[in-house]
């Protein structure tokens, strides 16, 4: 699979890594981490230095919501060809998702991967239309015959990226450039796990229909040495990819199940990683046993995820379903040419992908999508969630595409889970 820029910058298209950087594409993260696993297993390439780039777009969001996705996708198809233009004969570049990218780079100094960085950097704030900021982190190796993976150089450019936005973006840094910087977002987060600073926010889900708040949901913060709210975006991915995830998952999940017990109904965000543990589910299990009714708990999973992890996912929804809670897909939508997994998963409602609502009322496009992902729902007697209500408009919009629940700070904003109560329920 590889995007193919000019053109389609978010279809991805069959062949190998060869077959899509000779004809113009980038790989994609599967192909970028089974190349680079590849490469660095390599006796000879382990001798020589190298560098796994991150490069990621500051605010790109905003771009779609004020410009709209036509030109958000053609700045992506310029940071790709400009990523294209700046490698060398054996560096690889790759898409990782939406506004992600990586490039490896071969027989390269700390110095020279530094250099790269920043380059790409200024390039892209030049070319870009509109102008844009980007950060970059760096995972350097090499050079000592060290025993090092694929998805070990992910983590650390991604925890070097993380600290580049941090530090406010538009800038490189480099994951050995600080003392344990590796470590910093690691520790971070098993600290905040271990002294409870992850803490639980829950936002109204209406019900457009009743006039009611039908249901919240569980949204995870954490919070810095200040008691600083951390935002999901700056630390969940690296949460992800370091395995963390499935902690973060019980912990909001046994705050769901403690609100749910006094009768509020909860909906509780699944990762893809907790599809298959085994844990949850004896916790949901358990919870029932001793008298929780189980259409207060409303799970939500990713259509990425359910994707992803097709096998697993069914498992889990029949699981859940089977005991008497709740469905529900998140961001649907975003994989258009695969909705024929729906038939095999006992889904009850569908949540459109925010992408689709940012700039509903002007975007014609984006209306006529709305507008068919409803009634593709209502084909498969699915209920759906219009998330991302931002003003009056949009909700009037989505109330007369016949969208059946909304969320959005119109609605409500995220407020904290205090002493076991919701502010719904408080």
């Amino acid at each position: 699979m590889y995007s193919r820029f000019p053109g389609n910058p978010s279809g991805h298209f069959g062949g190998t890594v060869r077959e899509a950087i000779e004809s113009g594409g980038l790989c994609d993260r599967d192909q970028f981490v089974e190349e680079v696993e590849e490469r660095i297993l390599d006796p000879l390439q382990r001798e020589q230095p190298g560098a796994l780039l991150l490069l990621d777009l500051d605010a790109f969001h905003l771009v779609n919501d004020s410009l709209g996705h036509e030109a958000g996708d053609r700045l992506l198809e310029t940071v790709a060809a400009t990523l294209r233009q700046e490698c060398r004969v054996d560096d690889l570049p790759a898409r990782i998702c939406a506004d992600e990218f990586a490039l490896l780079l071969q027989r390269a100094t700390p110095s020279q991967a530094m250099a790269t960085a920043e380059r790409l950097i200024d390039l892209v704030r030049e070319r870009g239309k509109p102008a844009v900021g980007a950060s970059v982190g760096i995972a350097t190796f090499g050079g000592t015959g060290e025993a090092i993976t694929a998805e070990g150089l992910m983590i650390a450019a991604d925890i070097a990226l993380c600290e580049a936005k941090e530090q406010g973006g538009g800038k490189a840094v480099d994951g050995d450039s600080g003392p344990n910087l590796k470590l910093t977002w690691a520790d971070r987060i098993r600290d905040a796990l271990e002294r409870e600073r992850l803490v639980v926010y829950a936002q109204p889900i209406f019900d457009l229909r009743k006039e009611c708040v039908a249901r919240e949901e569980l949204l995870v913060r954490m919070l810095d040495e200040d008691d600083d709210v951390i935002p999901p975006s700056s630390f969940l991915p690296t949460a992800e990819r370091l395995g963390l995830i499935v902690e973060i998952d019980r912990l909001v999940l046994a705050k769901a199940i403690e609100l749910a017990g006094r009768s509020q109904p909860i909906a509780v965000n699944v990762s893809g990683a907790s599809l298959c543990d085994p844990r949850l589910i004896e916790d949901v299990r358990a919870a029932i046993a001793d008298g929780l009714n189980p259409a207060w708990l409303d799970f939500e999973i990713t259509e990425t995820a359910a994707i992803s992890n097709m096998d697993h996912a069914r498992a889990f929804a029949e699981t859940v379903t089977g005991m008497g809670c709740g469905l529900g897909l998140d961001d649907f939508g975003t994989g258009f040419s695969s909705f024929s997994y729906l038939k095999d998963l006992p889904i009850q409602h569908l949540k459109i992908d925010i992408e689709f609502i940012r700039d509903l009322p002007r975007s014609p496009t984006d209306q006529r999508l709305v507008q068919a992902l409803v009634q593709f729902a209502k084909a498969f007697g699915q209920e759906t969630v219009a998330e991302g209500i931002e003003d009056a408009e949009t909700l009037a919009l989505v109330r007369a595409f016949d969208v059946d629940f909304a969320q959005g700070f119109h609605i409500g904003k995220p407020a904290l889970v205090d002493d076991g109560r919701t502010a719904a329920a408080a």
